[in-house]
C-alpha cells in the first residue's frame, strides 16, 4: 500500500509540473502574440542607437519569437565622417545561459561586406567578437582621393565598450590582398599583400605589438602606439616601421620611400609615422 501511495503521489506531482510548464508556455505565447511588436521594435532600435552612438537607417527590423532580425540596414556613426555600413542581414538572440545571471547577454550574427561577423554582447559592456571574409573598400580620409582595399581573413576583438580607463582590450587582425588604389581606378598604387596586426589596449590607448606586411611591394615589420579619439582627427598614432622593398616594386614608390625614410646598415628603410590619423606625418 505504501508503494502504491508513493506511486500515486508521484503521478500527481508529474501532472502538476506538466501543467505548470504548459501554463508558462501558454502565457509566453499569449504575450508574444498580443504584445505591440512595433513599439518594442522601436524601443530596441532606439536603445541600440543610443548605446552604440549610431543611426540605423533604411532596411527593416522585425521582432521574432525569440530573436530580432534586420535586413538591408544602413548604419552611420555619429562621431565621425566614416561612410555608412551596409548590413545585409543581422540576427540578435539571447544567450540563454546568461539570462539567469547578473550579467545577461545577447548573441549577434551579421552578414556585411560579403562576410560574416559574430559577437557576444553583455549588459556590463563586455564584447567578444570575431569576423571573417569581410571585403573592404574604404576611402582614406585625406585629399589624395585614395581607397584602402583588402579582405579580412580573420579578426577577433575582446573588450568592454564604451572604453573606460579600466578597459582591457585584445585585437588580432589578418588582412589578405591589401592594397591602396586611386578612387575609380582598377590598378593598385601600392600592393601591401598580407597584413597581420596584434594589439593590446588599456582604456583608449593601444599598444601595437605586431604589425607586418609581406608578399607585396614591401616587406614591413613594426610596432607602436595608438590612442583612439572620437574621430580620426582626434586619434593619435606613433609607429616605427622597418621596410624592405621587393625586387619587383615600382621604382617610383621606392624613390618616394627614400625621401621619407632613412636607410639603415642592413639596407632597409626606417620610417616613423606620428600625429593624428586624419593627417599623419612621415619621417
Amino acid at each position: 500500500m505504501k508503494k502504491i501511495a508513493i506511486s500515486v503521489q508521484f503521478g500527481w506531482l508529474r501532472i502538476v509540473i506538466l501543467g505548470l510548464i504548459l501554463f508558462v508556455l501558454g502565457a509566453v505565447v499569449g504575450v508574444a502574440v498580443s504584445f505591440p511588436n512595433n513599439l518594442l521594435e522601436q524601443r530596441l532600435i532606439a536603445l541600440a542607437e543610443q548605446q552604440g552612438q549610431i543611426s540605423i537607417e533604411k532596411g527593416r527590423v522585425q521582432l521574432g519569437f525569440i530573436n530580432l532580425n534586420g535586413t538591408n540596414l544602413e548604419i552611420r556613426t555619429r562621431q565621425d565622417a566614416m561612410p555608412p555600413i551596409e548590413v545585409e542581414h543581422v540576427t540578435i538572440s539571447p544567450l540563454w545561459g546568461s539570462l539567469f545571471s547578473g550579467n545577461p547577454g545577447a548573441h549577434v550574427e551579421a552578414r556585411l561586406f560579403s562576410g560574416q561577423l559574430q559577437a557576444d554582447l553583455f549588459r556590463d559592456g563586455l564584447v567578444d567578437a570575431s569576423a571573417r571574409d569581410l571585403r573592404l573598400d574604404l576611402p582614406l580620409q585625406n585629399a589624395w582621393n585614395l581607397n584602402f582595399l583588402g579582405q579580412v581573413q580573420n579578426a577577433s576583438f575582446n573588450s568592454v565598450v564604451p572604453l573606460t580607463n579600466a578597459s582591457e582590450s585584445q585585437l588580432q587582425l589578418v588582412l589578405g590582398q591589401a592594397s591602396i588604389r586611386e578612387s575609380g581606378k582598377n590598378e593598385d598604387m601600392l600592393d601591401l599583400g598580407r597584413v597581420d596586426i596584434k594589439a593590446t589596449g588599456k582604456g583608449q590607448s593601444f599598444r601595437i605589438t605586431t604589425l607586418t606586411a609581406e608578399n607585396g611591394d614591401f616587406t614591413v615589420s613594426g610596432r607602436g602606439n595608438l590612442r583612439l579619439g572620437n574621430s580620426p582627427a582626434t586619434s593619435a598614432i606613433s609607429l616605427r616601421l622597418d621596410i624592405r622593398p621587393a625586387a619587383e616594386a615600382d621604382q617610383g614608390l621606392v624613390e618616394l620611400l627614400k625621401l621619407a625614410a632613412k636607410e639603415n646598415a642592413e639596407g632597409n628603410y626606417e620610417l616613423r609615422i606620428s600625429g593624428n590619423l586624419a593627417s599623419p606625418s612621415f619621417r
